[in-house]
């Protein structure tokens, strides 16, 4: 059967935003001073930003943004006058600086050559259950979690699977020869910038069990870089891993405030290529 990391996790998506079924209206901004933390919630806003990112071009500036934002909210039924707020909110995600293990990504200097977007994935996938991926997980102490970790994996509730792994990567991108998972998070975590704060990402992560997803998806794209690039080295060209909470992204706040970043152990991702792969798909 084909697996995926919204399958293994449905009984706990704490976060996981759903449509506003009782909102007889969407909103719009009082005036162009409105924030992005006040933009309408809901499963069709995760949707309209993440076709957002995928439709844009990086290097241009935000004027010449401004028609496809239109376009993109007229598409999806929201009110056009929300385009300044968002075109906004794209340039300070696009400009900001995404500081890694290795180096600083900046999402406005990627060309297209330089970024896929919803990079579809595959991987075969052994028989495994919550204490398989406890296992794997507990091969490196993980000390950026306040609760139990890797036990709270033992509280998902799926029953074993086998197969395939099915997944999709918001965008994967390469600079300067090392390649970066950036994911689009549009979940509203409360009404200013302090909720979007380092320890508060942490939280949500771990939570939400967005860590399981990061390191899912990290698997696949080290196996297609070990395929596509017979030198790849994890250490030397994988950049790591941003998770970008975009409606607090804010250059006037804390510069990490609404980015979250990871780079896992090489040891961690091979023990879970060996947990989750079949041994003559090694």
């Amino acid at each position: 059967k084909i697996t995926s990391y919204s399958s293994l996790v449905s009984s706990k998506m704490e976060y996981d935003e759903l449509p506003d079924r009782d909102l007889p209206s969407i909103p719009s901004p009082d005036d162009e001073g409105e924030s992005m933390l006040s933009f309408p919630k809901g499963l069709r806003a995760g949707l309209f930003f993440h076709k957002l990112f995928e439709t844009l071009e990086f290097t241009v500036s935000p004027h010449q943004q401004q028609d496809r934002v239109t376009a993109a909210l007229e598409s999806f039924g929201f009110e056009s006058s929300w385009a300044q707020p968002v075109a906004a909110m794209a340039k300070q995600v696009l400009s900001a600086t995404l500081a890694g293990a290795a180096g600083n990504l900046t999402l406005s200097t990627l060309s297209a050559s330089d970024r896929i977007h919803e990079m579809e994935f595959y991987f075969p996938l052994n028989r495994i259950g919550q204490r398989d991926l406890k296992a794997a997980f507990g091969v490196i102490e993980n000390t950026r979690f306040k609760t139990g970790f890797p036990e709270r994996l033992e509280d998902l509730v799926f029953t074993p699977r086998e197969g395939f792994m099915k997944g999709f990567i918001d965008l994967l991108a390469c600079q300067n020869g090392r390649y970066y998972l950036i994911d689009w998070k549009s979940n509203f975590l409360g009404p200013d910038a302090s909720w979007y704060r380092k320890e508060r990402l942490e939280q949500v992560i771990e939570e939400a069990y967005y860590f399981l997803q990061y390191h899912l998806y990290v698997l696949a794209v080290y196996r297609y870089l070990k395929l596509r690039q017979p030198d790849f080295k994890y250490e030397r060209d994988f950049g790591g891993v941003f998770y970008l909470f975009i409606r607090g992204i804010d250059p006037d706040q804390e510069k990490e405030t609404g980015i979250y970043y990871d780079r896992p152990e090489l040891k961690r991702i091979e023990a879970l290529e060996k947990t989750l792969i079949p041994l003559h798909h090694l």
